[in-house]
């Protein structure tokens, strides 16, 4: 079972990382077309304020659901990584290392079997939508710090 999970682990890891290369693009474009601070759409400088803050408050959400996402992605990978050797110890402990090493191998068939789910819901338009929203937002922000266009 822990083969089998992992090689399509594996797999529907490759189909996503080239839909993610293809939404990296994707958000690399609207990020360049992200207009700058105090600027609309054409560039030009904004004679009216308000639409200068609904630009910039639009950019400040993108950037925060970028941030956020990738944050709570990275922590749910590190937490499962944890449970895992932690419950493996537990078996162990109580029930010798043999026991321990089955219950491993039991766990981390279904790590990948979660590892593979993600990877084919994030193939769906929805996982799609989050992608291009959460790398558009990275690199409105790499944009911001550097102090280029959008």
């Amino acid at each position: 079972a822990k083969h089998t999970t992992n090689a399509t682990v594996k797999v529907s890891g490759f189909v996503a990382n080239r839909v993610g290369k293809l939404t990296k693009s994707l958000a690399d474009y609207l990020a360049s077309k992200a207009p700058g601070t105090g600027t609309v759409a054409n560039g030009k400088p904004s004679t009216n304020g308000a639409m200068a803050y609904l630009i910039d408050a639009a950019r400040g959400g993108l950037v925060a659901y970028g941030t956020v996402y990738s944050n709570l992605e990275a922590n749910a990978k590190v937490l499962g990584g944890q449970l895992k050797d932690n419950s493996v110890k537990i078996v162990q402990h109580k029930y010798g290392s043999e026991a321990g090493d089955v219950f491993g191998e039991a766990m981390t068939a279904a790590g990948n079997g979660a590892l593979t789910y993600m990877n084919v819901q994030s193939l769906g338009i929805k996982g799609l939508m989050k992608k291009t929203a959460k790398e558009t937002g990275k690199t409105v922000a790499v944009n911001v710090i550097n102090g280029q266009r959008g």
